[in-house]
């Protein structure tokens, strides 16, 4: 037990540092707990994390949540990407991370699908849908206009229903598959967009 708290921890200031994490054990629904400021990562391509689609790099910008760093996310043409925390899967989880531009947060990453949350401040419009290689299903969708340039985009996982925020607020539940998988941040197709302060907790 004081092996696994002491990998758990070592993998989440790996991450935190930006650095490459420590190679995992096999993980089972439940991963550790990650919180991700990326202040001490370099500036630079985000090479330590699961990237799948898209480009993604640290940049110093005072205008972040938490300054001084954020993550610059650009999607593959026509295709969301998406950011994970590596080695971790989670069943039941809460995610959040602060957005700015077309994206959100995905979770329950396995073999190329996965649930993803956007929120789209060019339309107002937050939605959430599965994907899987080749196709793509909407579970939800709201206009909920958001005034400033940040949100909070939370999704809080439990079972099959998924219940979004946008800030404080509740804005949406949704049925989503069930499973596991790993869990990160997600890029919309629409256009790039920044992240700062990616927490993922797992739950139960």
């Amino acid at each position: 037990m004081r092996g696994a708290r002491l990998f758990a921890l070592a993998l989440v200031l790996s991450v935190l540092a930006g650095c490459a994490a420590p190679a995992p054990p096999p993980a089972g629904a439940g991963g550790v707990r990650v919180l991700a400021s990326f202040d001490r990562a370099p500036p630079g391509p985000l090479g330590s994390w699961d990237a799948r689609g898209g480009t993604w790099s640290v940049e110093a910008n005072g205008s972040a949540p938490s300054p001084p760093n954020l993550v610059l996310g650009q999607p593959p043409a026509g295709e969301p990407g998406v950011l994970l925390v590596p080695g971790q899967s989670y069943a039941d989880v809460d995610v959040s991370v602060n957005v700015s531009g077309p994206g959100g947060v995905a979770f329950r990453f396995s073999n190329g699908s996965y649930v993803g949350v956007v929120y789209d401040p060019a339309t107002h419009t937050l939605t959430v849908g599965h994907r899987a290689p080749g196709s793509s299903v909407l579970d939800g969708r709201i206009d909920w206009p958001v005034s400033g340039a940040w949100v909070t985009v939370s999704a809080h996982v439990r079972g099959t229903r998924a219940t979004i925020f946008l800030g404080a607020a509740q804005a949406l539940v949704a049925d989503v598959p069930a499973g596991e998988g790993q869990a990160g941040m997600l890029v919309a197709a629409q256009g790039a967009a920044r992240f700062d302060d990616l927490v993922v907790e797992p739950q139960g």
